[in-house]
């Protein structure tokens, strides 16, 4: 970096062993930064609300460059040397993710804003700017953006991806699953690749993982109760519990105690 003003601050409330969130600021010049390391790249996210800045990343042979000006948001994975270049001074906020997902090589790009870079630069700027507090929904929102950011690595098409849209894979897992008494909600960690934390996180508190799991095995129980085809203990492991008491326990803690009068 040449001999220019400079300042970079991390987030300390919102630094973590895989994620480094800070807001950078330095006059007309060029900083010069290396990220990652061979074997263990970084995905990094650029998001300009002041300025404009030439920026390039190099890894190998490899190069590539773009214009960032104000509310544009690049994208890059890797390891290598990233630049930034810029004429007057400029503001922007950098997050760093490392993550077991993060590709070898992804090139520069521009991204659209979207509903959590948005979330991430309120409250980054809400931080910094004196607040002591994440007002509100404001710190799970920024949760559930940071954790959508590690478990798609920054990837352009997961960026997009809407909670929502998560949410209602993870549903579809457990209603596949749910028979399986075999099958738990840990699971579900390692066939979406999502952390548990953000598992639990898109249920939003209103209700948690293996409380949906049990009520969706407890429909599929009373459903063959109903049908008075098979001995209670073989319904019972064809709905996904591992003996009747814990089938009746959960007939119980869903307010449905009276099913085994069928």
């Amino acid at each position: 970096m040449s001999d220019t003003l400079f300042e970079r601050t991390h987030v300390e409330k919102l630094t973590s062993p895989w994620v480094t969130l800070g807001r950078v600021y330095h006059s007309a010049g060029e900083e010069s930064l290396t990220i990652g390391m061979a074997g263990s790249p970084v995905a990094v996210l650029l998001i300009q609300y002041e300025g404009k800045s030439s920026v390039s990343f190099e890894t190998g042979e490899l190069k590539t460059s773009l214009m960032l000006d104000k509310k544009n948001v690049a994208h890059v994975q890797g390891s290598g040397t990233l630049r930034c270049h810029s004429e007057t001074a400029v503001a922007r906020i950098e997050v760093h993710i490392h993550s077991e997902r993060t590709k070898k090589y992804s090139p520069l790009r521009i991204v659209p804003q979207n509903a959590f870079t948005s979330a991430i630069s309120a409250t980054v700027n809400s931080l910094m700017n004196g607040s002591s507090q994440l007002e509100g929904t404001q710190g799970l929102h920024l949760g559930l953006a940071l954790e959508q950011m590690r478990e798609a690595a920054f990837d352009v098409n997961g960026l997009a991806t809407s909670p929502r849209a998560r949410l209602d894979d993870i549903l579809s897992i457990m209603r596949t699953h749910a028979a399986n008494p075999r099958f738990k909600v840990s699971d579900i960690a390692h066939l979406t690749g999502y952390s548990d934390r953000y598992i639990r996180l898109l249920f939003d508190g209103a209700s948690t993982p293996n409380s949906v799991l049990r009520g969706i095995r407890v429909t599929i129980a009373q459903s063959l109760l109903r049908q008075g085809r098979e001995d209670i203990e073989a319904i019972a492991l064809a709905s996904g519990f591992n003996s009747v008491r814990a089938m009746k326990r959960a007939f119980s803690c869903q307010g449905r105690p009276d099913v085994f009068r069928l």
